[in-house]
């Protein structure tokens, strides 16, 4: 099974799923940890997944994550089972994957608008990162992967279209004035991105982690209220 995973994770790198990618390749490294052994499907019982399920929770690893585990490893169980034929039960009957829901917070009206507000100087770092987010804004939160992997050529008048880096889902947004402007001010950006955030030696994938990285450290350099 771990074997099978490694190739799995290693197509989803060479066709450019990174981010999934990522996500297996923790999932193997939990699964290498838990279940010691690399046994073959036939052998991945309900007992097998149950006695992981607790090893995770036993070592403090929360219902949140170690659900996101189990749901890699059933996706890639089945997947295998698919490819090889196989017609086995699944081992997952019966396990209670618990998850709980996360604390959306929000901000206050008033801290957007004077974030909107701010006087940066053109070209700074905090003034690329402020209008990242009030394009995310904007565009009803957009994510910032999808900001920053956006092309040019997926603005036509009147209207973005882009499809999500997550789920490959089709996006349209109408273009307002609020929209307008902060496109206007990247309008002469080199290459085929709308926004400055990719590194040209870095691969888009590499390239958005950094830049998430830096626009988050940026915000948290504005004035306090």
């Amino acid at each position: 099974m771990c074997s099978y995973f490694a190739l799995k994770i290693q197509e989803l790198r060479e066709n450019g799923h990174e981010g999934t990618a990522r996500a297996y390749t923790s999932t193997l490294h939990s699964m290498q940890r838990y279940l010691v052994k690399d046994l073959p499907f036939r052998k991945i019982t309900s007992q097998v997944i149950a006695r992981y399920h607790k090893r995770l929770l036993d070592s403090g690893i929360c219902d949140n994550t170690a659900g996101f585990y189990l749901h890699n490893i059933k996706a890639v169980y089945r997947k295998g089972c698919r490819e090889m034929g196989l017609e086995l039960p699944s081992p997952f009957c019966g396990i209670n994957i618990k998850v709980e829901k996360t604390i959306k917070l929000s901000l206050e009206t008033e801290v957007i608008k004077r974030i909107s507000r701010l006087e940066l100087t053109t070209d700074c770092p905090e003034c690329l990162a402020r209008d990242v987010f009030m394009f995310s804004f904007y565009t009803r939160g957009m994510a910032s992967v999808d900001i920053a992997l956006l092309k040019k050529t997926d603005i036509i008048p009147g209207e973005i279209r882009y499809k999500r880096q997550k789920a490959g889902q089709l996006i349209r947004i109408g273009i307002n004035r609020q929209i307008s402007q902060i496109m206007e001010k990247y309008e002469n950006t080199e290459g085929d991105y709308l926004f400055p955030l990719l590194e040209k030696e870095k691969s888009p994938y590499e390239g958005y982690k950094d830049v998430y990285h830096r626009i988050r450290y940026s915000l948290k350099k504005y004035p306090k209220p």
